[in-house]
């Protein structure tokens, strides 16, 4: 290339308009750009082929801010409570309002990474294929597990709720929804009287202004494998 134009857009709700002027030319739609777009049956819409990426809840077990939360987080009954409470569908929908569902990953290792010389996804082998085809999201299952979880913790004298810090971008729009997603989201289905999310913004980096002073309770990440081997999405 001769030349290569960078544009510095604020937010992801405003590329789009820079699409339909004519000045580059593709944009990542939000649900409610998809939804509009889908009911004008537009020629230009188009759902990109999913990744190798997968992105999980990850749980800090050595915060900076409380013992309380550091206990519950290492507690597997209280991790349960949230792996079974936290509805994956109703937060993708925040990506693909339309079918949702064939962005989620019901393991690290993402559908469609790697498969075997007979064709056979890595995803379908061993226990990870019994994950696979299951809906995760049980919420009865998920108060049971909290209920063990109060039970086993309030031995070790801790109070509740338990308080998540959850950290967003400021100003980022988008990061902002979904993190006010995964607060309702969890308050609703466990109850505030087990565990609430403080949403919470850094101005320049996670890593240096959250992550190395260990304030935070959960957080969202995820990971693009390096290389085609199922080992890398262990990194």
């Amino acid at each position: 290339f001769d030349t290569v134009k960078v544009l510095a857009v604020k937010d992801e709700e405003s590329v789009l308009e820079y699409f339909e002027r004519g000045y580059i030319s593709h944009a990542p739609l939000v649900s409610t750009q998809v939804l509009k777009k889908t009911e004008e049956d537009s020629p230009y819409l188009l759902q990109k082929g999913t990744e190798m990426t997968a992105t999980g809840l990850i749980f800090n077990t050595q915060c900076s801010y409380s013992e309380d939360v550091n206990k519950a987080n290492s507690n597997a009954d209280f991790r349960k409570s949230i792996f079974y409470g936290f509805d994956r569908i109703m937060l993708t929908e925040l990506l693909n309002p339309i079918t949702p569902e064939s962005i989620v990953n019901n393991s690290f290792c993402a559908k469609n990474f790697v498969k075997t010389s007979d064709g056979t996804d890595y995803t379908q082998l061993g226990n990870l294929k019994k994950f696979q085809d299951i809906d995760l999201y049980q919420p009865q299952l998920a108060l049971d597990y909290k209920q063990k979880a109060i039970d086993a913790l309030q031995k070790e004298g801790v109070t509740f709720p338990i308080n998540l810090k959850y950290w967003t971008k400021s100003g980022d729009v988008s990061s902002s929804d979904r993190a006010n997603m995964i607060k309702e989201i969890l308050e609703t289905n466990l109850g505030k009287d087990y565990v609430t999310i403080e949403l919470c913004e850094y101005t320049t980096s996670f890593g240096s202004e959250v992550r190395s002073t260990g304030d935070y309770g959960i957080n969202t990440s995820g990971w693009t494998p390096d290389y085609a081997d199922p080992v890398n999405c262990l990194g």
